[in-house]
């Protein structure tokens, strides 16, 4: 039924609103970590880049392993009859990882959102903000693009799985951030900073 309506809208109209979430939700998981960790000068952004930068990369791992697996067909706006929502194609990259449940700009951009959220929790206007910003892209990936993008189940199933991962990931950090106890992890990767040298180190505990 989204997906039937997302075909019949104005496609210029639904195009403008819509695009722009779909282009954004490309680059973003990128280009946002990227800027806050390498580029900026602000420790704080340093800090939330490197929390965001291991949640998405968590995330789109993730995505594709399920995608692989479940070979998910993309809607086609000509033929939404509910048929082709159930064609699956179990296994291991029958349809590679472009086809598939679940929405991986949805999944990678929530855990961007919420890893970002969770770290900075006790700011309501960054946790509001990161809120909105993953509803969009979700929303963008169902009904932009005549809804050929991703099934609405797609969207929601991403969004719910990145946003755990992330605001799992970014609690962590907290913990740390506020001096709070916590259980430690058998892989922990933190951001080191010497110099004008950035960079990360990853260490095992077993």
């Amino acid at each position: 039924m989204v997906a039937r309506f997302a075909a019949r809208q104005n496609e210029v109209a639904f195009g403008i609103a819509f695009t722009p979430g779909m282009a954004m939700g490309t680059f973003f998981p990128f280009l946002v970590p990227g800027y806050m960790y390498f580029i900026s000068s602000n420790k704080a952004l340093n800090n939330t880049g490197a929390v965001a930068a291991q949640a998405t990369a968590v995330a789109f791992l993730y995505n594709n392993i399920l995608k692989a697996i479940s070979g998910r067909a993309h809607p086609d706006a000509e033929n939404n009859n509910g048929e082709l929502s159930r064609d699956f194609k179990w296994g291991f990259g029958r349809r590679g990882v472009f086809y598939g449940w679940p929405s991986g700009h949805s999944m990678t951009n929530a855990s961007l959102a919420m890893s970002i959220a969770s770290y900075n929790r006790d700011k309501p206007l960054v946790v509001a903000g990161c809120g909105l910003y993953a509803g969009y892209i979700a929303t963008s990936m169902v009904l932009g693009a005549k809804g050929e993008a991703h099934w609405f189940s797609d969207a929601v199933a991403g969004t719910l799985m990145g946003a755990s991962i992330g605001w799992y990931i970014g609690s962590v950090f907290y913990k740390d951030k506020v001096g709070e106890k916590s259980e430690p992890s058998r892989v922990a990767i933190a951001p080191l900073f010497y110099d004008d040298t950035k960079g990360a180190v990853v260490s095992l505990s077993f």
